[in-house]
């Protein structure tokens, strides 16, 4: 961080590499596992019956819930290894809403969305 003005004199023309941005993380607002964590797919299926949740940057996933709309946790899946897609069964549910939870293995990283089930 600079306090003083800054003052440049360079000759006319393109200068295509003379400035960057720099991102420091001060209050952990960039955090990698934020990013990882958007990058994260949910999608239910209906025509197949299956919720799929696409785990490109390979994270340590623990768990993928699936809540009613009552908060009463209808489907709980653990998983020991990674792998790039979790396939469950929404067959057996009732149509509705549904919000699914997927938590890492740090238990300090989940991401929660909505889905519709129509069987």
């Amino acid at each position: 961080m600079r306090n003083l003005d800054y003052e440049l004199n360079i000759e006319p023309g393109n200068y295509t590499n003379r400035f960057e941005i720099v991102f420091t993380p001060e209050d952990g607002s960039l955090g990698v596992d934020e990013l990882d964590l958007a990058s994260l797919k949910i999608q239910q299926n209906n025509k197949v019956h299956e919720l799929s949740v696409h785990n490109p940057n390979g994270l340590d996933i623990k768990t993928i819930e699936i809540f009613d709309v009552a908060g009463k946790r209808i489907l709980q899946a653990n998983f020991d290894a990674v792998k790039n897609k979790y396939d469950l069964s929404t067959l057996r549910l009732s149509d509705g809403f549904y919000v699914v939870n997927v938590a890492t293995n740090s238990n300090t990283k989940a991401k929660s969305q909505k889905i519709i089930v129509k069987n």
